[in-house]
């Protein structure tokens, strides 16, 4: 098994908010609000009673933190002496005390310099154990211990929940990220409330990362009718066998031409339906297969980037009923 959640290559942009690091405060953001869900209501993440408090408080504000205008604003320690000093120490982030609080986002400490002198970026687990303390402030609560520590179990299950692998062929700094939203096999919940549960995948390229989802989640909005039935409400949409086509072509080309590359992969989908006048449930299930082709450019010698906006969906085919 690779290794999952490693940094991105060198190479990374910092310093203008629209890095590969910010770009993964904002991914971690997206995961932690979908885990608190998860969590207060399955029941299955070993919380204490006030980590779990904090968790289902912070669920029920998902609305208000998910739309706030200005989640993050990077800011920088040295052009802005004390902005992040708190309790005498330099800070990678801080926030309010009250729900939709702007997260300010220490940019000198989300990015390293490595041996060869390229910016490394911040590991999203890392990313993930700072956004969920900083979201626990938004509860009012006061202790950074116990933030600390509640940042790293929803890092722990983020990890538990999600898969990265490089594209490999030499082109190491290219991989993609599996997130999901809670284990695959989670208890439908009967809400009026669609795609509550449903995970994430992105690829990046060690400068940019690019969420890939809507390629998925558009489809099977528009499949949802022809595959569960119009009266289909589908809440969990997780993501398994995520894997790299065999990709014989040759990528390193001079930068002359672009290379057509693949990811296939698996989704688990669980939802539920009224059958009846009485109020009878039924879950309805499925997977599907997809595949997702975009085109990469040798950006420099044995570097590839990723073509924006060059992904597309090849594959999108329903196979079989899942069981719950």
């Amino acid at each position: 098994m690779a290794s999952a959640f490693a940094q991105g290559g060198g190479g990374a942009s910092g310093g203008n908010g629209a890095g590969i690091a910010e770009m993964r405060f904002r991914l971690a953001h997206a995961q932690a609000l979908k885990l608190f869900h998860y969590c207060a209501n399955q029941g299955h993440c070993k919380l204490t009673d006030r980590e779990m408090q904090i968790s289902r408080q912070l669920s029920q504000q998902e609305r208000l933190e998910a739309t706030s205008p200005s989640t993050f604003v990077f800011e920088s320690e040295k052009r802005r002496p004390g902005f992040f000093i708190i309790d005498g120490r330099e800070k990678i982030a801080k926030t309010g005390l009250t729900y939709g609080s702007t997260i300010y986002v220490n940019e000198d400490l989300i990015y390293t310099k490595n041996v060869l002198g390229d910016l490394e970026p911040i590991p999203y687990l890392e990313v993930m154990q700072t956004v969920v303390h900083e979201l626990g402030h938004h509860t009012g609560e006061t202790d950074h211990q116990l933030l600390d520590t509640l940042g790293a179990k929803y890092a722990a299950f983020a990890k538990n929940f999600g898969f990265s692998a490089p594209m490999g062929f030499g082109a190491d700094n290219i991989r993609f990220l599996s997130l999901n939203a809670g284990d695959i096999w989670g208890r439908v919940e009967v809400t009026s409330t669609p795609y509550l549960r449903f995970g994430t995948l992105s690829i990046e390229d060690g400068e940019n990362l690019y969420d890939v989802t809507p390629l998925l989640t558009d489809e099977l909005k528009r499949k949802r009718a022809e595959f569960y039935g119009p009266d289909s409400i589908l809440q969990t949409m997780s993501f398994y066998s995520v894997r790299w086509e065999d990709h014989r072509e040759r990528l390193f080309n001079n930068g002359k031409e672009q290379s057509a590359v693949r990811i296939s992969g698996r989704l688990a989908i669980f939802g539920w339906k009224d059958r009846s006048k009485g109020g009878q449930l039924e879950i309805v299930s499925g997977y599907i297969n997809f595949t997702i082709e975009f085109k990469v450019y040798e950006h420099v010698i044995n570097v590839l980037h990723i073509v924006k906006d060059s992904a597309k969906l090849m594959k999108f085919e329903f196979i079989a009923n899942a069981k719950q």
